[in-house]
């Protein structure tokens, strides 16, 4: 098998700028904002980002997993996913309207963001469906397209943020950046859906085969997701409730620099996940584990020499404000290596229908990271809670790596 470097960095080059253009949407707004304000948006974000998730229910990774096999099928198997993601997305607002008041008193305790949550909660939908899209472009490994829409849903986005800032649109408050942050999907959504508007005669063709397939393995890969995203959730609610918007403020600001890092691994999975059913049946599994192991070398030295410059990055990004965001960062950078090999074995574990696996590793690791975080968030506030995570990620690449040695290569 020979794994096409160019859609890996026609994927890597999509979500590297962007990335970039959300990190400077991310540094103009922790730049605007107080750092206790800038800590609310953080949690906000988080709390969004949370139900979002769930109105995917794994069906990212599921759909592509489906649809790279289907391909013949692709119209009908498009329309059953966005059909089903609409019921699911007006489900979870509906859901949100009625229970999300005590969430929002428990974290803040008051109802003054109620206002600016329930409005958001419509980005549910554009959200949801461009999740859809970028996976249909994914399955059909149409990755310059799907590199294409990253980098215009960013650039929408950076838009929007800018003008804000520069006082153009309204004024500067958590509200707008927030309308203006999950908003921006719709643009993108719009714009395609309106494009195609001669394929709604096709919204008929629901197919419920398709439909249990999707979400059959997408059940699996659903809970795992939001557990992983509960992880790291996690540490910025209990870093509120153990310690303050300060130090949630300062941990997110080391997650936004990291999320650079996991970039890496999100391409790496997206262009394996379409291919590795190929791959494995012209050569074997220890032949692909051993490529990537081939590298291991050069992300060992670019953790090293990021960890090295990350204080001057943290200083010259964010400013002064945030130079206590070094350590944590650091300390989430020297995890990297574990992070990044660990991704490579994700698509082995969905090829080989084992997603209920990773679900189990997921729900020990965010135990591992609730329980450290009772113990050293207290003591050590945001540096306590990388080390919870750098831990999880140590043992979840231990776990895999024998999890496949033992029960995927010798079963082979």
């Amino acid at each position: 098998m020979k794994l096409k470097y160019l859609d890996f960095f026609s994927v890597l080059s999509g979500n590297a700028i962007a990335q970039a253009i959300m990190f400077l949407c991310i540094i103009l707004i922790s730049r605007i904002l107080s750092v206790e304000d800038y800590g609310v948006f953080t949690l906000i974000v988080s709390l969004m980002v949370i139900l979002i998730q769930v109105s995917d229910f794994g069906t990212s990774s599921s759909y592509v997993k489906y649809l790279s096999k289907e391909i013949k099928n692709a119209r009908e198997i498009f329309i059953t996913a966005l059909v089903s993601k609409l019921v699911l997305s007006l489900i979870i607002v509906l859901f949100a309207v009625n229970f999300i008041d005590s969430a929002l008193i428990y974290l803040f305790d008051s109802n003054k963001w109620n206002e600016v949550v329930y409005i958001s909660l419509g980005a549910i939908f554009s959200q949801s469906l461009l999740n859809l899209i970028i996976s249909h472009l994914q399955a059909l490994q149409r990755f310059r397209m799907y590199s294409f829409i990253l980098i215009s849903h960013s650039l929408i986005r950076l838009i929007g943020i800018s003008l804000l800032a520069l006082g153009i649109i309204g004024g500067v408050i958590i509200e707008q950046f927030i309308f203006v942050y999950f908003y921006s999907a719709t643009v993108i959504v719009v714009y395609i859906f309106l494009s195609k508007i001669k394929e709604i005669r096709y919204i008929f063709s629901f197919n419920w085969n398709h439909f249990k397939e999707i979400y059959s393995v997408g059940l699996w890969i659903f809970l795992s997701s939001l557990i992983v995203l509960g992880i790291l959730k996690l540490d910025l609610f209990m870093l509120k409730v153990l310690g303050s918007n300060n130090a949630v403020a300062i941990f997110s600001v080391a997650l936004t620099f990291n999320s650079v890092l996991s970039l890496l691994v999100l391409s790496l999975s997206n262009t394996l996940l379409p291919k590795i059913n190929s791959f494995l049946k012209i050569s074997s599994l220890e032949k692909y584990i051993a490529i990537a192991f081939s590298y291991k070398y050069y992300v060992l030295a670019f953790s090293i020499i990021f960890t090295i410059l990350t204080p001057y990055l943290v200083v010259l990004a964010f400013g002064n404000n945030y130079v206590s965001s070094s350590v944590p960062l650091q300390i989430l950078v020297l995890s990297f290596f574990f992070s990044i090999y660990a991704s490579i074995f994700f698509p082995v574990m969905l090829e080989k229908n084992k997603a209920h696996v990773l679900t189990l590793m997921n729900l020990i690791q965010l135990t591992i990271v609730f329980a450290l975080n009772l113990i050293l968030i207290p003591s050590f506030q945001e540096v306590g809670a990388a080390i919870s995570i750098s831990i999880m990620r140590i043992f979840g690449f231990f776990f895999l790596m024998v999890y496949v040695k033992k029960n995927l290569i010798n079963e082979a």
